[in-house]
């Protein structure tokens, strides 16, 4: 069955939570995890920066096993739009 990964970008925590899909109750949750986005370092470009912290916070859930999925599911704000992909 599909895992589903639900990825939160915030601009302090980086939260995902993981679905597994079941025959006959639809989903259920099989993990969450949180990981905080590094605060902002002195003379670094705000919108430049939140995009690195949040990579930094991502690569922290990744080498967890947070990110092993299937689907992936996410929101985020315009700021966070290109966000590059963690391979």
């Amino acid at each position: 069955m599909p895992r589903i990964v639900g990825i939160d970008l915030g601009s302090s925590t980086v939260k995902v939570v993981r679905l597994e899909t079941r025959a006959r109750s639809g989903f259920e949750v099989t993990g969450f995890y949180e990981a905080a986005v590094p605060p902002p370092g002195e003379g670094q470009d705000a919108a430049g920066s939140l995009l690195e912290r949040m990579s930094v916070a991502l690569t922290e859930l990744k080498s967890g096993g947070a990110l092993d999925g299937d689907v992936f599911v996410t929101g985020s704000s315009r700021s966070v739009a290109s966000l590059p992909i963690i391979a």
